[in-house]
């Protein structure tokens, strides 16, 4: 009955079974009964169970579920099965909230969805480090960026001005996407010093996270980081750089395979050995890391 009042609503559909052919064998298609649920269903639960926003979900569907996030489709209504949806890298428009608006979701995965990274809009993140005495926010958040301990992801350019500066016609840096991993990291290490207020903010903003069902865990003091960690600070630290380093080669080398499908590994890592992410590393060195 439940289901029978939902399908009326019209915010879920149930996967039809393939019909068969004229010789009597079965249509191509899933054989595994699943339901889907459309776009405000999916963010209602995802919402209540995460604390997620639209912004989060964009990142989500843009990594997909081989990279932690999630898979969305298309006219699962009439479809059978219904198509995939990806973004349209390269398109005129900045806005990646619109889409979703189109997508219906497997009612499975997002019940059983959790995330391996949270993330974080570039306008939350310049008002939550505006709090912060005698910092200034973008300056800050543009200068994270270069040393690799701050990746800008936006589904539809895949980065944001804040790290292709030279184009103007890139999304604004509040309109990125920011893991929030890596903003805990920097609060951790760069904030902690800063007054005892600080803390009390971080604590604070913790708390409201683990009230919402984020599974992050909460930065700790400076102080209390080295004393328990020593020079694994350090370590961590450049460990991280590293990483970023080359999630920012994939995220480029994905933008860059898709707008130019038919080159080989050897003209995309010099394409990328050019960017300013390359961080003056070789086209080779590229070329074993700008897969993940």
């Amino acid at each position: 009955m439940d289901a029978q009042q939902r399908l009326a609503r019209g915010d879920y559909f149930p996967e039809r079974t393939p019909s068969q052919n004229v010789d009597g064998a079965p249509s191509t298609g899933p054989t595994v009964s699943a339901r889907y649920i459309a776009y405000p269903n999916a963010m209602h639960q995802l919402t209540r169970r995460l604390g997620a926003t639209p912004e989060e979900l964009a990142a989500w569907i843009w990594l997909g579920p081989k990279d932690g996030g999630l898979a969305a489709y298309l006219n699962a209504n009439e479809l059978v099965p219904p198509p995939r949806f990806f973004y349209a890298t390269g398109s005129d428009t900045h806005d990646y909230i619109a889409p979703l608006m189109a997508c219906w979701f497997r009612e499975e995965d997002i019940n059983q969805f959790d995330p391996a990274d949270r993330y974080i809009a570039g306008a939350a993140l310049i008002e939550r480090w505006s709090k912060q005495p005698g910092l200034q926010a973008v300056a800050f958040i543009q200068a994270k960026i270069p040393e690799s301990r701050l990746l800008d992801i936006h589904p539809i350019y895949g980065g944001t001005r804040g790290t292709f500066s030279e184009h103007p016609d890139w999304p604004s840096l509040e309109s990125g996407l920011f893991p929030l991993s890596h903003v805990q990291q920097i609060e951790t290490e760069d904030f902690s010093e800063f007054s005892s207020a600080i803390d009390t903010m971080a604590k604070n903003q913790t708390a409201k996270e683990l009230d919402a069902n984020v599974h992050v865990r909460p930065p700790l003091p400076t102080s209390e980081l080295i004393k328990s960690t020593g020079s694994t600070v350090r370590r961590d630290a450049r460990k991280l750089t590293t990483q970023s380093m080359y999630k920012e080669w994939q995220k480029a080398y994905r933008a860059v395979a898709k707008e130019r499908p038919a080159m080989s590994d050897v003209w995309y890592s010099r394409q990328i050995a050019k960017l300013p992410i390359a961080k003056n590393r070789d086209a080779e060195t590229i070329r074993k890391y700008m897969k993940p």
